[in-house]
């Protein structure tokens, strides 16, 4: 369902920003046709979870520490990467803000070593720094004094 809530808030924005047609295509002719895909998947993936489903399946315990780990290192990241104007933090670049997010989101699976996620947490910032800045020339600031 929530994709197809996603999916129907895209449509409903993108025709605000003028649709056009198929030869000459406005700004929110694509988001428009990938809102109306996500909500046709979104739909048809509930379709497919609820038909034939007799007896509701028992919930298990909720998987608080994978969870808590990949909502914190996304939280830290954007902390890090965008800064906290309200706090007075104008931000740590992108090398600190990767390595923290992979290191934290990493603490989610329990069989992997302190060791191997520090290495896996070096590999993921290098391999990101040369796709985003070397590949695609993004000017993001990689260090707190490139700001």
């Amino acid at each position: 369902m929530f994709l197809v809530l996603v999916g129907a808030g895209a449509v409903h924005v993108s025709i605000g920003y003028g649709i056009g047609n198929s030869l000459e295509p406005g700004s929110g002719y694509f988001p428009m046709i990938l809102g109306v895909l996500l909500t046709v998947l979104g739909t048809a993936i509930a379709v497919r979870e609820f038909r034939g489903r007799r007896e509701a399946a028992a919930i298990g315990r909720w998987p608080v520490r994978p969870l808590a780990c990949i909502i914190g290192g996304l939280i830290v990241f954007a902390v890090l990467l965008g800064g906290g104007r309200s706090l007075g933090f104008r931000g740590a670049g992108l090398v600190p803000a990767m390595f923290v997010l992979v290191f934290i989101t990493g603490l989610a699976n329990q069989q992997l070593s302190f060791r191997e996620n520090l290495l896996l947490s070096a590999l993921l910032t290098a391999i990101s720094l040369v796709i985003f800045v070397a590949l695609f020339g993004l000017a993001i600031p990689l260090w707190p004094w490139s700001y």
